[in-house]
């Protein structure tokens, strides 16, 4: 039965590698893309290619998942009035966070190219490049929100709270879809989930909300719906890890395939269930501690890493020639990464000592 799993521990433990692995998809240094063949193959590519565009990808992934199981655990029953509480929950905890970091983020840019534009030049989105008080009201929503030409908000991360609330304030129509009954109704949600995989592997449905969201999203909400064991059987789990390690493979031999990014999209459904697998493995031999700063600062790198990220890179660049050092521009990348993420896990200490009241509403805490 699904409440004799571990999974709500195994979600605990993933992530803040998962955000880490969030972090690294946001440094990744395109004048080394090994996809692009502009550069050429090289260890700094190869090593942030694996990292950021092939395990990556499962990141989000992952997250869609977590959330659609937990938005429905330990429901025998979902009615209007349990909607209406989880969603006004959900304001609290993504919406008012999600405006929040857009406006931080608005703010701390500006303030940026007014007093460094050599480092902090061009727009924030779709190419507005103007003061904050020259904004249209089409300027505001397009920055907060994105548009149908440019899908991500200026803290672009958040696309994934923006989509993630979209797809919840869908969930009941999708709940009457994915739990079973008798006669067809037992076949609907499978049959709702692999339409939706098919969209999602055909590029189909890449707006706002995009088809990902749904997908995920609706694999956790069936096993926690229907009450049935998400993590997979040993023999499984094992089969399923030599899978993914064959499709990594392909993908770093590969990786300006015509239909690779089919092959990675189909690794990405592989991975979330290997890190369930893995992880659930590892609490059974040896339990995790959780409840430290690191772990506990996993949304504030979330929203706040990206401005972070942005300024230690350049500065670093100033220091560090990586144009024609693969090995100098490793450095950067991971490098970056450590530093942005040290450096919130430091602020999150202070807040939560000095304005715990202020944490508990920039970072939605229950």
């Amino acid at each position: 039965m699904l409440l004799r799993d571990n999974f709500p521990e195994v979600i605990k433990v993933l992530r803040f590698p998962l955000i880490i692995g969030v972090v690294l998809i946001h440094a990744y240094l395109y004048s080394f893309d090994i996809v692009s063949g502009e550069y050429g193959y090289t260890v700094m590519g190869g090593i942030q290619y694996l990292l950021a565009q092939i395990l990556g990808g499962g990141c989000t992934a992952a997250f869609f998942c977590f959330s659609g199981f937990l938005f429905f655990y330990k429901l025998d029953m979902f009615s209007s009035h349990i909607y209406v509480q989880k969603i006004k929950r959900r304001l609290k905890t993504l919406i008012i966070p999600y405006i929040v970091w857009n406006l931080l983020f608005l703010f701390a840019y500006s303030m940026a190219q007014t007093f460094f534009p050599n480092m902090m030049h061009g727009g924030l989105v779709q190419g507005i490049d103007k003061a904050l008080y020259q904004y249209t009201l089409f300027d505001w929503v397009t920055v907060l929100f994105g548009s149908s030409h440019f899908r991500f908000p200026c803290n672009f991360p958040l696309w994934y709270i923006r989509d993630l609330f979209i797809v919840m304030l869908c969930t009941p129509v999708l709940y009457v879809f994915l739990k079973e009954a008798n006669g067809i109704r037992k076949y609907l949600g499978m049959m709702l989930i692999v339409v939706l995989g098919i969209l999602w592997l055909l590029k189909i449905g890449e707006g706002i909300p995009q088809t990902m969201a749904f997908f995920f999203f609706c694999i956790g909400a069936y096993f926690s719906i229907n009450q049935k064991p998400i993590i997979p059987q040993k023999k499984a789990g094992v089969i399923l890890t030599v899978v993914l390690a064959l499709l990594v493979l392909f993908q770093m031999v590969f990786p300006a395939y015509d239909y690779v990014t089919y092959i990675n999209r189909i690794g990405r459904i592989v991975e979330v269930f290997v890190m369930i697998f893995w992880v659930s493995q590892l609490l059974h031999y040896k339990p995790i501690n959780t409840d430290n700063i690191w772990f506990k600062s996993s949304f504030l790198i979330y929203v706040g890493h990206v401005f972070p990220l942005i300024s230690i890179q350049r500065m670093l660049f100033k220091i560090v020639p990586t144009d024609d050092n693969q090995y100098y521009a490793l450095f950067v990348y991971l490098g970056s990464t450590i530093i942005t993420v040290m450096l919130i896990v430091l602020i999150n200490k202070l807040i939560h000592k000095y304005i715990p009241k202020i944490s508990a509403f920039i970072l939605g805490e229950r």
